[in-house]
C-alpha cells in the first residue's frame, strides 16, 4: 500500500511538471460541492446512513489532445455516516435517541482523465483513482441530555480509493470554463487500524455534486472548445 500511494503522488508531480515540460495548455480553477457521505464494510455500518457533507479545492486540467486531457484537484473533503439507536439511563428509563454523525476530515487528491463529447455545451466522462490524507476523525453524539464532541482515533492515515463522474461544462467569456458534475467516490483501503467485527472493514463512500469555474491558460495550439 505504501508502494501505490507513492506512485499516485508521484504521478500527480509528473503531470504538474509536464505542463511547462510539454508547453500544454490546462486550465485552473476552483470547485465546491454538495456532498452525501457513508461508510461500509461490516454488519454495523450497514445501519447507518448516508450524510451531508461538502467538499471544495483547486483543480488542474491539462489537454493531452483534443476532447481528453488528464484532470487532478487538491481538495479538502468531509467523509463519515450517520446512526440514530434507541437509547435508555441507568434505570431503563428512555432517553430518547442518540444520533450519532462520524465525522473524517481528509486532504484528497483525485487523478482523472476526462473524455468530452459535444461542440458549445460539452458532456463528459472522467475516472481515477484517488489519494487522500486524513486529517481528524470526529465523532460527535446528540440525544435529549445533550450534544457532545470528541477527536477520535482508530483510523489509518491514509485513504486509497478509485472515483468516476459524467457532467457538462460551457464555455463563458472566451477564457472560463463552468462546469457541473455527479462524481461518486469509494474507497478500497480498510481504514480503520483496529480489528473490526466478524473480520469486516471501513471504508469510504462519497457521492458529490460539484461546481467548478476555471480559467484557460494557453501554452500551444488549443483552445478551451478543444478541452
Amino acid at each position: 500500500m505504501k508502494r501505490t500511494r507513492k506512485v499516485i503522488f508521484g504521478l500527480l508531480f509528473l503531470a504538474a511538471t509536464s505542463v511547462q515540460a510539454q508547453k500544454t495548455s490546462y486550465l485552473i480553477g476552483i470547485n465546491g460541492s454538495a456532498t452525501l457521505e457513508k461508510l461500509y464494510g461490516n454488519s454495523i455500518l450497514k445501519k447507518h446512513q448516508y450524510t451531508p457533507g461538502y467538499s471544495g479545492g483547486l483543480t488542474l486540467q491539462v489537454s493531452l489532445k483534443k476532447n481528453f486531457s488528464f484532470c487532478t484537484a487538491i481538495n479538502f473533503e468531509q467523509k463519515g455516516s450517520f446512526v440514530e439507536t434507541s437509547a435508555s439511563g441507568l434505570i431503563g428509563n428512555s432517553t430518547g435517541n442518540d444520533k450519532i454523525h462520524l465525522r473524517l476530515s481528509y486532504i484528497t487528491v483525485p487523478l482523472m482523465f476526462r473524455r468530452t463529447f459535444g461542440d458549445n455545451t460539452k458532456f463528459f466522462f472522467n475516472s481515477g483513482p484517488f489519494a487522500a490524507c486524513l486529517l481528524r476523525y470526529t465523532l460527535i453524539a446528540e440525544n435529549n441530555l445533550g450534544r457532545t464532541k470528541t477527536i477520535a482515533s482508530g483510523l489509518k492515515p491514509f485513504d486509497i480509493g478509485i472515483c468516476a463522474g459524467v457532467g457538462m461544462q460551457f464555455t463563458f467569456k472566451k477564457n472560463f470554463i463552468v462546469s457541473l458534475e455527479t462524481r461518486e467516490s469509494l474507497g478500497l483501503q480498510n481504514i480503520s487500524s483496529l480489528p473490526v467485527i466478524n473480520n469486516g472493514s471501513i471504508k469510504t463512500q462519497f457521492i458529490q455534486l460539484i461546481v467548478g469555474v476555471s480559467k484557460f491558460k494557453k501554452t500551444a495550439s488549443v483552445t478551451p472548445r478543444d478541452f
